[in-house]
């Protein structure tokens, strides 16, 4: 059989030519001329006439840009009598070609023109989905040098892209590694993957330990994903597990992504997707969305897509999703274009959200709350942001809010604000702690419930006190999705409980006015006066209210002074007059560490200091002074002035008044003294009227 050899390579689809290299003197090359070619060359370049006797000069066209780097190539291949490559960008064709360099006697070359353009655009997506990757991703040629790295992967080496493209495998590798890492590219060419903890160099020369899944890519070059391990390895710990690196980018994320070209058709999905849809990556590949989805579901994802290919953007939207199995999946679609090298679209990728658990908790708590409806405790539901959704007709009732009134609110429409909270004695730090812990337990799903006292505010504007619960629910994930409130009034315990105490703190006052040989007009006079003066301050009401209630009590501690000393109708020794003014802690300590005893507290153990800091037990001066004692000194001095002792007659109402405005500044707050002077008539009134 007589096989014509030189009409297979005349007719061949592959452009073949022959060419001949001239030498110079020192048998470098200069040019070359071509001596054979075959009809698929002669298509392939732009020449006036048959190719065959000219050199390059003579060809014009894109094909033969770079002249002196193709010389260096030849010279490289006369010099080993191996073959050699080099490619070209023919970008007026939109061509990539790899030109194959083979000898064939003394400076005669053939070359062959393999079409390279698919595996370029093959090159261009894998970079796009890598370059974001958190992990270090470098892809290699066949020789090991660096094609591709990412931004990991230069931060990883400490090198800039351009600086590290200039590498080889070898280049980078720690020299006691140097023999590893060529086993290791060996059997990556042999086995398609490879898997090492290996030493690589930065360009500082330290070194960094990294864990390395390498793999064939389609294209014929090498992907390689690297895990830092240096602090393992620093620390000689053995990690229990470790993530499969020999995956790419989108089989590393959790959540199920796809993506497809322009034409919409598929071309691939990630691992996540495979485990959601219930089919493997093949499965879907060239496929549309018609040959996977029903009928009805397909006409919208297709829209959209089109849409989304024609305005560019992203898109966000909810739908039902059904997999292989026929099971309905509530989910979240995000979707955004992909690019080529050209900047041009070329194709979609979408990441969707399995919402199907909350949808389900979403119907029960619906049933919930129809359910909860006729129940006596008030409910409050919130979404994630802690905006209402849903109250019950309890909720209601006890605020007083119509439906419309709450729904899409904060629950923060409830609370009265820190002034109010001030008025029940809690500083901005107890206030703002409230808060912080609840939503601290709520947003943690090791805690999930918080449980605490608040003060509400009624629509009417009226305050309640509230036990409140707060149950998280959250998602798969750990996330929360709503907060379910359930909050207690009570309101009437708290007063029956602060009445009490302070009936009880009342008794024990009164006992020591009475063995102080006091009256119970005193204490009234002395409450009522002190609110005529916080009143006159521009205090608000419920600090007026407290200080009429509790500055009575500001001499509580002389229950534990002794008769020979309280009762005594002569002045008291140095000695005496030091155990009398122990009344003042005497009384501290019986009121102190109960928040809402804070005033008294404040008056028993403060009543006594001077505004120019000569005052007892603790020499405060000023404004150090608590304001409700400051209003109290000045009334107990005028009620004490104006009253009978032992060891004195009564003052006059004009000789009380004078005595204590001569004081002002030194034993007296001024601003109080000019409250006092403003209200003298009322003063004078009151103690008349409540005259012992």
């Amino acid at each position: 059989m007589n096989i014509d050899y030189e009409k297979i390579f005349k007719d061949s689809p592959v452009p073949y030519a022959l060419l001949k290299v001239i030498l110079d003197d020192s048998n470098l090359p200069v040019d070359c001329l071509f001596i054979d070619t075959n009809h698929a060359f002669e298509d392939l370049v732009v020449c006036n006439g048959s190719v065959v006797g000219k050199s390059f000069g003579d060809i014009q066209g894109d094909i033969f840009t770079e002249k002196e780097n193709f010389l260096s190539v030849c010279k490289n291949v006369i010099t080993t009598k191996s073959k050699g490559s080099v490619e070209y960008n023919a970008s007026k064709r939109g061509k990539f070609y790899r030109v194959e360099v083979l000898p064939h006697g003394d400076s005669i070359l053939c070359l062959s023109f393999v079409d390279i353009t698919e595996e370029k655009i093959f090159l261009t997506k894998i970079h796009q989905y890598v370059d974001l990757a958190p992990a270090a991703i470098f892809i290699a040629d066949r020789e090991g040098n660096y094609i591709f790295a990412n931004k990991a992967a230069c931060e990883l080496l400490k090198y800039s892209r351009e600086d590290l493209l200039r590498k080889r495998i070898p280049d980078v590798t720690a020299p006691e590694f140097a023999d590893d890492a060529i086993r290791s590219f060996e059997n990556l060419k042999t086995c398609g993957k490879d898997r090492r903890e290996i030493a690589l160099l930065r360009s500082d020369n330290s070194r960094v330990w990294i864990l390395l899944d390498a793999v064939a890519l389609p294209d014929g070059t090498f992907m390689a994903f690297c895990k830092d391990i240096t602090a393992q390895k620093l620390a000689e710990e053995k990690l229990s597990s470790f993530e499969n690196f020999n995956k790419t980018l989108l089989d590393l994320l959790p959540v199920p992504v796809f993506y497809k070209d322009s034409s919409l058709l598929y071309l691939g999905v990630n691992r996540a997707f495979e485990d959601f849809y219930g089919m493997d990556e093949n499965y879907f590949k060239g496929k549309s969305v018609f040959d996977i989805h029903p009928e009805d579901k397909a006409i919208i994802y297709n829209k959209m897509d089109e849409e989304l290919l024609r305005n560019g953007g992203r898109q966000v939207y909810e739908t039902v999703m059904i997999d292989y199995a026929s099971k309905e999946h509530h989910v979240i679609l995000y979707k955004t274009l992909f690019k080529d090298s050209k900047g041009a679209p070329s194709g979609i990728i979408g990441v969707l959200y399995d919402i199907t658990e909350r949808k389900n908790r979403e119907r029960e708590l619906k049933l919930y709350f129809t359910a909860i409806q006729s129940v006596d405790q008030p409910v409050l539901l919130t979404d994630a942001n802690g905006n209402i959704i849903k109250v019950n007709r309890a909720f209601i009732k006890m605020y007083g809010f119509e439906l419309d009134e709450l729904i899409g609110k904060n629950p923060r429409v409830l609370n009265p604000g820190f002034e109010v909270y001030s008025n029940f004695g809690y500083t901005k730090e107890a206030y703002d702690k409230i808060f912080k812990g609840m939503w601290a337990a709520i947003k943690n799903p090791s805690v999930g419930t918080w449980h605490g006292t608040v003060i509400n505010k009624k629509k009417d504007g009226s305050f309640l006190w509230v036990k409140l619960i707060i149950n998280a629910i959250y998602d798969s994930r750990g996330n929360p999705e709503s907060f379910i409130g359930l909050p207690v009034d009570i309101t009437t315990t708290i007063k029956k409980e602060y009445k009490s105490k302070v009936e009880l703190y009342q008794t024990i006052a009164a006992l020591a006015e009475l063995r102080d040989n006091e009256t119970g007009n005193h204490m009234r006079r002395v409450g009522l006066l002190a609110r005529i003066l916080a009143n006159k301050l521009g205090m608000p009401e419920k600090y007026c209210e407290d200080i009429e209630v509790f500055a009575p009590l500001h001499d509580i501690g002389k229950v534990g002074i002794s008769d020979s000393i309280l009762l005594a109708e002569r002045k008291l020794t140095p000695e005496e007059f030091e155990i009398m003014k122990s009344h003042t802690i005497l009384g501290y300590n019986i009121v102190k560490g109960k928040r809402e005893m804070d005033m008294v507290a404040a008056i028993t153990l403060s009543h006594h200091e001077w505004y120019n800091g000569k005052g007892y037990p603790q020499g405060l001066r000023g404004k150090d002074i608590p304001l409700s004692a400051r209003i109290t000194t000045v009334v107990d001095v005028y009620d004490a002035l104006r009253s009978k002792r032992p060891y004195k007659e009564p003052w006059s109402h004009e000789d009380a008044a004078k005595y204590i405005l001569s004081r002002s500044g030194e034993q007296f707050d001024p601003e109080i003294i000019e409250a006092f002077e403003s209200e003298l008539n009322r003063f004078a009134i009151i103690f008349n009227e409540l005259k012992d």
